[in-house]
């Protein structure tokens, strides 16, 4: 009877220690899992000390062009910027071929090589980090001078912006976007000087890319007093043919930004603007 005893406490212990080393591994286990977590997971350690190194190096780099930028600004008597001075003095303060500085859409860009982050300095010489996107691709000049038809009378005022939201105030709005997906939009303000008018916006986010053919855009709005296509690019026009025929009382045009080194026609460009001044 007592060798019967002692096997059962022998047997129930090694059932003990059995279940106390289960649980002890599962404890283990459970305390790897958020040790592992707490390193390699969405908001670890290895990846908040990523985001921090990324987060410095911006920094630096921001602050190499910021002070290239003043320094160029500075070497200018009127304290413009110079693409050859800017990048003078970003390898001096880098080294030659760290940076690239380009011209796009009008700013300034400074291109890191080596971690090929790009930073956009702005007419004040402010600093921005910048990412390059294809800008959206509006409808063709017919497909939309077809859409204007029934207002080109009532419209004063046309301007090309660099934001794609229709304000509240909008009377009305179209989606000029070549692929149709509301990335161009169009739309009509009153004119607040004289409510029988309408002000056209067409905007796109970072301003809006013209489609190859940009013919009779334009065309016969006979009431248009100006026009400012500074947002507009027409990097892959070919086609400029009567855009702006017939705006007869045009007086004032911005083109600062009208690309033409890939035009093919640009017949009757301004044909019948007899008021044109500016």
């Amino acid at each position: 009877m007592r060798k019967t005893l002692l096997k059962k406490i022998n047997h129930e212990e090694s059932a003990i220690t059995l279940l106390v080393l289960v649980i002890t591994i599962v404890i283990l286990l459970i305390l790897a899992g958020i040790t592992i977590s707490a390193v390699t997971g969405d908001n670890g350690i290895i990846r908040n000390a990523g985001q921090a190194k990324e987060e410095t190096e911006i920094a630096n780099e921001k602050e190499i062009v910021e002070k290239a930028t003043v320094q160029a600004m500075g070497n200018n008597k009127y304290g413009n910027i110079e693409e050859e001075e800017l990048q003078k003095q970003l390898d001096k303060e880098t080294a030659e071929g760290k940076t690239k500085v380009s011209i796009i859409r009008k700013k300034y860009i400074v291109e890191f090589i080596d971690s090929q982050r790009m930073y956009r300095i702005d007419d004040s010489g402010n600093v921005y980090e910048y990412i390059y996107t294809d800008l959206p691709i509006m409808e063709s000049g017919l497909d939309f001078c077809n859409r204007m038809k029934e207002y080109r009378t009532q419209i004063i005022n046309i301007k090309v912006v660099n934001y794609v939201e229709v304000p509240e105030k909008a009377v009305k709005s179209f989606d000029v976007s070549k692929t149709k997906d509301e990335s161009v939009m169009a739309w009509f303000v009153v004119n607040e000087e004289n409510n029988e008018y309408y002000d056209l916006y067409i905007g796109g986010n970072d301003g809006g890319q013209a489609s190859e053919n940009c013919q009779n855009m334009f065309s016969d709005m006979e009431n248009v007093i100006s026009i400012d296509l500074e947002e507009f690019y027409t990097d892959n026009t070919t086609n400029f043919g009567y855009m702006f025929q017939s705006c007869k009382n045009l007086e004032k045009i911005n083109l600062s930004n009208l690309n033409t080194s890939k035009a093919s026609y640009m017949g009757s460009l301004f044909a019948s603007c007899s008021k044109l001044k500016e």
